[in-house]
């Protein structure tokens, strides 16, 4: 198989970014998104000290990152549900614990026990009044 130039000049590309190291921007790739409805969103993710952020839409615009606290081992899982936007973490201690949004307001880390290994994962069924939260546990 012959090679031309362009081929030659693209495979030495992709094996020179194959070859770099990987860096990343962020402190926690596992972002987290959840939204009530048309115009509203929430998208929060963790920080280097651990605590989860978040932003959101109002107006069309986005918000700065504001932190919302908590000592997370994990990045975030959010579901909507009716009025409100939950959001689960794995905290330092392995708990899983929940802050939920509603009428603009944060109501605080409220632990809901366990022992997880994992980031959550966090669904509302729709048309039930339940809301889902899975997370790995200690003996896998």
């Amino acid at each position: 198989m012959r090679w031309g130039i362009a081929q030659l000049g693209l495979a030495l590309v992709v094996a020179t970014v194959l070859a770099a190291p990987a860096r990343a921007d962020v402190y926690d790739d596992n972002l987290a998104a959840a939204s009530r409805g048309a115009g509203d969103i929430v998208v929060l993710g963790r920080g280097q000290d651990g605590a989860i952020y978040e932003r959101h839409l109002v107006g069309g615009a986005w918000t700065t990152w504001t932190s919302i606290g908590g000592v997370t081992s994990s990045g975030p899982a959010a579901a909507a549900y009716g009025d409100a936007i939950h959001v689960f973490v794995t905290s330092a201690d392995g708990a899983v614990h929940e802050n939920v949004l509603r009428g603009g307001s944060w109501s605080g880390w409220t632990s809901l026990g366990g022992y997880g290994t994992s980031a959550p994962a966090a669904i509302a069924r729709r048309g039930t009044d339940m809301l889902d939260v899975a997370v790995r546990g200690y003996d896998n």
